[in-house]
């Protein structure tokens, strides 16, 4: 008998796509960070990752909060990524200036992700914990 009875990794590869979509947006559009992350996660990540936890996709809540966190991780990797290799460096700055600061920049946005994520994932077992006492 198998411990995952689902299949997580296509829960990773949706979260990974989606948190990609919305560090891509933040970094090249000109929006208020709290307000965009917070409009972004309610009405697009909350969603679909209801559907996912309503559809044939059978997992724990731990995994597929696991899941999420996993995708986290995997989008600000390939973020971080894309935008070193895109990065023009400026003539004035010292080498490694511009990819240190890129660092800052995502480090900073992806800590205020993971708070947003870790407040969800509370909020999403209390619900869990409360509806399987009935």
């Amino acid at each position: 008998m198998s411990l995952i009875k689902g299949n997580p990794l296509k829960i990773v590869l949706i979260n990974t796509v989606i948190i990609w979509l919305s560090q891509f947006l933040l970094m090249h559009t000109k929006l208020s960070i709290l307000p965009f992350h917070l409009g972004f996660t309610a009405l697009i990540f909350l969603p679909i990752n209801t559907l996912i936890r309503l559809s044939k996709i059978k997992l724990d809540l731990y995994q597929h909060w696991l899941s999420i966190y996993i995708g986290f991780f995997c989008s600000t990797v390939i973020f971080y990524v894309i935008e070193a290799l895109l990065l023009d460096s400026l003539s004035d700055s010292p080498p490694g200036e511009p990819y240190f600061d890129l660092f800052l920049i995502v480090f900073i946005y992806g800590f205020l992700q993971l708070l947003i994520f870790i407040f969800i994932n509370g909020v999403s077992y209390i619900i869990n914990v409360s509806t399987n006492k009935f």
